[in-house]
C-alpha cells in the first residue's frame, strides 16, 4: 500500500468535509464570472476548475465501496457541472460525505492508479485537492 499525501491528518474524513464546505462558498460565489479567466492553476480555467474539483469528488462513493478504476471506467468524463455548477457540487458532496461516513468506511483501502492506498490517505489526498483548487477558484473569482 502507498500513502497519497501529507500526513498529519488526525481526522481525515472531518478535514476533507471542512474542505469541501469552504470550497463550496467559492462554487457558490460564480454567478457572474469570466469563466474563460486563468486560475492559479496553470492548467485549468474558471470553466475548467470547478469540473475538476467534482471529478476528484465524484470517485469518492465508488472508491469507497470498493471499486477499482478500471472497473468505474469512463463514468464520469466530460462535464461534471451540466446546466448549474452548485446544484451539482452539492449533489457531489452529499455523495462524498455518506460514503465516508459509511460503517467501517475508514477501514477501507482504496484502489486508484497509482496503488492501493488507506481511506485515511485517499482522503488527506482529496483534503489537499479541494483545499488548494478551492483556493484557486476564490483567487480568480474574486
Amino acid at each position: 500500500m502507498t500513502t497519497s499525501g501529507p500526513a498529519g491528518l488526525a481526522d481525515p474524513a472531518g478535514s476533507y468535509a471542512k474542505a469541501l464546505d469552504a470550497t463550496r462558498r467559492f462554487v457558490a460565489g460564480m454567478a457572474n464570472v469570466d469563466w474563460e479567466a486563468a486560475t492559479p492553476c496553470s492548467e485549468r480555467d474558471v470553466r475548467q476548475l470547478p469540473n475538476h474539483l467534482l471529478y476528484g469528488t465524484v470517485w469518492i462513493d465508488d472508491i469507497f465501496a470498493g471499486k477499482t478504476v478500471e472497473e468505474v471506467g469512463a463514468k464520469y468524463q466530460g462535464d461534471l457541472g451540466g446546466g448549474d455548477v452548485l446544484v451539482s457540487y452539492d449533489a457531489t458532496i452529499a455523495s462524498a460525505r455518506a460514503a465516508v461516513a459509511r460503517p467501517g468506511a475508514m477501514e477501507q483501502t482504496g484502489h486508484l492508479r497509482r496503488g492501493d492506498v488507506s481511506s485515511a490517505d485517499y482522503l488527506t489526498s482529496r483534503f489537499t485537492d479541494s483545499f488548494i483548487h478551492g483556493w484557486d477558484l476564490a483567487k480568480a473569482t474574486g
